[in-house]
């Protein structure tokens, strides 16, 4: 990542330049920075640093070095509650004539939370990015939630937050802070929705939020347990518990164990969020039932507002900018379906003729539904043996894309969605679907499972078509064969999607810029 630089929200640069170098830290090895809106993070050898910038966005105030000592004290006592034998202390940084020092004499210029440094690759997060968190791990993290809970502070000052007066406050905040995004982010008639489905739900279910006041449910808790912050390494570690805004911690324990269950949803793996509601609900003995869809909502919107501030952070790369809309755009789309209580997998098909950016298009929504995306020219492949990077001429419907064939990849493709919808997941089928009996079949299956169907025409003039087949052919395609004449011979073949009705259905012209095309998209598929 880029270095951060100084500013009205920084910290001075002579600092900021004395945080970087190793032997600040007493370390031989390079300093790794982190940034976040709000702090710097140095990781040096097995030591971690947390530097409080100098801001205040209303929610949070670290405006003052009183304000950040009091901060870094504060986060470290409540952070020691689930990660004991991580959070070290709180260090004074001191100037003296040669510069900035650990400690020691000279005068106090700021406070650093000091860490014990933790293996990336152990955090929940990780394991589920390389494929290897199991539901054994996911379950022993819901004990430790609901023992946590079991034993956090309780009483008439935290009950307050949970009353129905003050949730609707914290929801209100949270809407006025994400209007400004409207039209960018998140789409008027979905942020409507949420807002409306939000206030009906504190209106109608007063009497399931104060019971859950009366029975003891509003705990001092950690705020933002997500799958980054759970830590598998030596025994279970969750870090960054919300020290700067009690209005955060304070709440229904339901709401805790909604943020980390929503995470998992959004991060594909949503049978792991159920055993962790599930392992949660026999631990604490809670029925977290009646509130946990409109509490994964709230935190599902409330991720969507960071990355919104996230992408209006100044000075931030394009790419950084893109990826934080697309983080935006997810988390919007799912409190959407919380808040409607739609819990189905959804199957959507890609279609059209090679060359018009299905595949493009797919990536883009993956990154926003999530979803698994299962591409023919890939099954294809792999069916056939022929090694990834390697190219054949077959003719259509001939060859490797003989009728034979193509009834085995389309086969496959629906065996590997069945699979993945089952266990609740979303799923993208990339591939021309230029005949009916094949998107009927998909429609079918998804029928059968109870997922939601879309199917995504994409559309293209011939002129981008064939800069597009050009371009790929002379930078190479990993799997697809697509060329001139395949084009030509699909166009001739294809089969229109009116078989299909017009709530199912919408085409996307892929000339328009990626972003147009994600946003009609999620569109139709939110709002039909």
């Amino acid at each position: 990542m880029s270095s951060p630089t100084a500013t009205a929200t920084q910290p001075p640069l002579a600092l900021l330049e004395a945080l970087r170098e190793p032997a600040f830290y007493g370390v031989a090895g390079p300093v790794e920075v982190r940034e976040t809106h709000a702090s710097l993070v140095f990781l040096a050898g097995e030591h971690v640093y947390k530097l409080k910038k100098p801001v205040s966005f209303g929610f949070l105030d670290y405006s003052t070095p009183a304000r950040r000592r009091l901060m870094c004290r504060r986060e470290v006592e409540l952070n020691r509650r689930l990660a004991p034998g991580v959070y070290l202390g709180v260090v004074p940084v001191k100037q003296h004539p040669g510069g900035f020092a650990l400690g020691g004499a000279g005068r106090t210029v700021d406070y650093l939370v000091h860490m014990r440094r933790l293996d990336d690759t152990a955090s929940l997060a990780a394991m589920i990015e390389r494929g290897g968190a199991t539901e054994d791990l996911v379950r022993r993290t819901a004990r430790e939630i609901a023992e946590f809970h079991g034993k956090a502070e309780r009483g008439t000052r935290i009950d307050a937050f949970g009353r129905p007066a003050a949730i609707a406050r914290n929801h209100a905040e949270h809407f006025a802070q994400v209007r400004p995004f409207v039209g960018v982010a998140i789409s008027e008639a979905t942020f409507a929705e949420i807002s409306t489905a939000a206030h009906r739900f504190i209106r109608e279910e007063r009497a399931t939020l104060l019971a859950r006041v009366a029975g003891g449910h509003i705990r001092d808790g950690h705020g933002d347990i997500r799958a980054e912050h759970v830590y598998l390494q030596d025994g279970i570690a969750i870090i960054d518990c919300i020290e700067f805004n009690r209005r955060f911690r304070y709440a229904d324990t339901a709401a805790d164990l909604a943020f980390l269950s929503m995470d998992l949803t959004a991060l594909g793996v949503p049978g792991l969020a159920r055993a962790l509601v599930d392992e949660y609900q026999r631990a604490s003995n809670d029925d977290v039932g009646p509130v946990l869809s409109f509490y994964s909502s709230y935190r599902a919107f409330t991720r969507g507002k960071v990355a919104c501030l996230k992408w209006a952070r100044p000075g931030r790369a394009d790419g950084a900018r893109e990826t934080a809309l697309a983080e935006a755009r997810r988390f919007f789309h799912l409190s959407l379906k919380y808040a409607r209580g739609d819990t189905r997998p959804v199957l959507m098909l890609m279609a059209g003729l090679t060359g018009t950016g299905k595949s493009t298009l797919a990536a883009a929504l993956r990154a926003v539904l999530p979803a698994q995306v299962i591409t023919a020219d890939e099954v294809r492949k792999r069916i056939a043996g022929v090694p990834a990077g390697a190219h054949r001429n077959d003719p259509l419907d001939s060859g490797l894309y003989s009728h034979t064939m193509n009834k085995q990849v389309y086969d496959a493709l629906l065996s590997a969605a069945e699979d993945a919808l089952r266990l609740g997941q979303d799923v993208i089928l990339d591939a021309t679907y230029r005949r009916r009996a094949d998107r009927e079949a998909a429609r079918s299956l998804a029928g059968r499972i109870g997922a939601a169907f879309n199917a995504v025409e994409c559309l293209a003039p011939e002129a981008v078509v064939r800069e597009r087949i050009d371009r790929r052919l002379t930078e190479g395609s990993v799997w697809s064969d697509g060329r001139w004449e395949v084009y030509l011979q699909q166009r001739a073949a294809f089969e229109p999607l009116d078989e299909l009705p017009a709530r199912e259905r919408i085409a996307v012209d892929a000339a328009l810029p990626i972003f147009g095309q994600v946003g009609r998209v999620l569109e139709h598929i939110e709002h039909g």
